[in-house]
């Protein structure tokens, strides 16, 4: 069970930092730190938001290990999301998890997913209304869960958040079985039986003989070819989209309208990687040798990516 603690930031402070008030909550986006450091917990993290956060960034909540914090209200239009003035930045309410070392990684991540289940019950939104960083401006964040670090992807987050018997935020969950114990089988038990041919063929005869969730299945079928030496690692997917990746070592990068030659003078707004840690676009369109075009919260836009530059295309 994770508590939520409330720590809002002064009316000087929160107007330095957000939009304003007028969150129509219509989402929950999801954030990882970035910050491994010792003692980078949700305590720090709040300390920092009531300080006054050095750089031009807000977000409502901050979760650890131990607890969670709220820093502002849900109606703040926090700048979180990278997006400017697009729904992220001004109809989401943002939960930043912990990474710091000395913390409990996976039960800060538990607690991350009770937190947002105990905010779409409040704000009465369904579990398609929860949102990675990245969906809104192409970050890579939550980077460790977009990892799978520890086993715990995004989906599985999603299914932390759905329930899974996991407790939330001010209410204990007992976890009664449906039925009297029955000595449920284990993986090794059913792949015994399966090798024996105990559940026929074809895999989904087997797993519904079986009586287990397809996930249950997939464990067992990969103990199953672990058994027989089976290689079901599957092939790399060919890759089908190119993304620019612009280094958080570069604190400004110019952009172009489409119209005109990306040129320095006529450069009117530039993106600030360094900020949040690189930026990674969708390469839209190639519209001359070294320039190409991606979507920002601008609109289309042209940058310059010849190899004199720390930008990087990659395939996915």
């Amino acid at each position: 069970m994770v508590a939520i603690k409330r720590q809002i930031v002064s009316s000087s402070v929160g107007s330095r930092v957000t939009s304003g008030n007028s969150n129509p909550q219509n989402y929950i986006t999801v954030h990882q730190t970035g910050n491994t450091r010792a003692g980078a917990n949700a305590e720090m993290h709040a300390r920092l938001q009531s300080n006054g956060n050095s750089r031009s960034a807000s977000w409502h909540y901050q979760v650890d290990d131990k607890e969670a914090i709220q820093s502002f209200e849900h109606t703040a239009q926090c700048w979180a999301a990278g997006d400017g003035r697009g729904p992220g930045n001004m109809q989401s309410v943002h939960v930043e998890i912990c990474i710091n070392s000395d913390g409990d990684y996976v039960q800060a991540v538990k607690n991350g997913a009770a937190l947002v289940k105990v905010l779409m019950d409040q704000m009465k939104l369904p579990i398609s209304r929860v949102k990675q960083h990245w969906d809104w401006s192409g970050k890579n964040c939550p980077q460790q869960i977009r990892a799978g670090q520890k086993g715990i992807g995004w989906n599985d987050f999603l299914e932390l958040v759905e329930g899974s018997g996991e407790q939330v935020a001010g209410e204990v969950v007992e976890n009664k079985p449906s039925k009297p114990s029955t000595g449920k089988k284990t993986i090794s038990q059913m792949a015994d039986e399966v090798i024996a041919k105990k559940h026929g063929d074809g895999h989904d005869n087997r797993r519904k003989s079986l009586g287990i969730s397809a996930a249950e299945y997939e464990k067992v079928r990969a103990e199953v070819n672990r058994r027989a030496g089976v290689d079901t690692s599957k092939p790399a997917a060919k890759p089908t989209k190119e993304y620019v990746q612009l280094p958080a070592s570069a604190k400004t990068w110019r952009t172009y309208r489409t119209n005109v030659q990306p040129v320095a003078k006529n450069s009117d707004w530039s993106l600030t990687p360094s900020a949040f840690g690189g930026l990674e676009y969708e390469v839209l369109a190639r519209p001359q040798k070294d320039v190409v075009t991606i979507n920002t919260s601008r609109g289309r836009r042209n940058i310059y990516v010849g190899s004199n530059t720390s930008a990087r295309i990659v395939r996915k």
